[in-house]
């Protein structure tokens, strides 16, 4: 319904470490249509303990919602947030949602510290 609210549902399992001392940062991207303005104050709901922020940022152009990871997120259980968008004033045929979900500042499980050692192997496997 055009210009209605629309509350948006995100779960994700990591395979990695997301934490603030990393600057992680989870991002959908894709969600276009929307009547909200970019803002950095988006209200994020979570539940307790899901390690992320209230408030996130949007870009309306892009459809995309940054929520800064503020502790740690979970490895071992789903991640799930949500946050409310206005829809669009004009009413928009439906399409095929190519939403993205990617994340920032992370380390894979297991990962030790990088030393000069570790740093020229991941280079040399990146590169072949």
């Amino acid at each position: 319904m055009p210009g209605a609210a629309n509350k948006i549902s995100v779960t994700i399992r990591t395979n990695v470490v997301l934490s603030k001392t990393r600057k992680s940062i989870v991002v959908v991207q894709g969600l276009r249509g929307s009547g909200t303005l970019d803002t950095h104050s988006l209200s994020v709901a979570t539940e307790q303990g899901t390690g992320l922020a209230p408030h996130a940022s949007w870009l309306q152009s892009s459809g995309t919602i940054s929520v800064e990871v503020q502790g740690q997120v979970s490895i071992q259980s789903d991640t799930v947030f949500t946050f409310v968008v206005m829809n669009g004033h004009v009413a928009q045929t439906s399409v095929s949602l190519d939403a993205h979900v990617m994340a920032t500042g992370m380390i894979p499980v297991g990962a030790s510290p990088r030393s000069e050692e570790h740093t020229s192997e991941l280079q040399s496997l990146a590169g072949s």
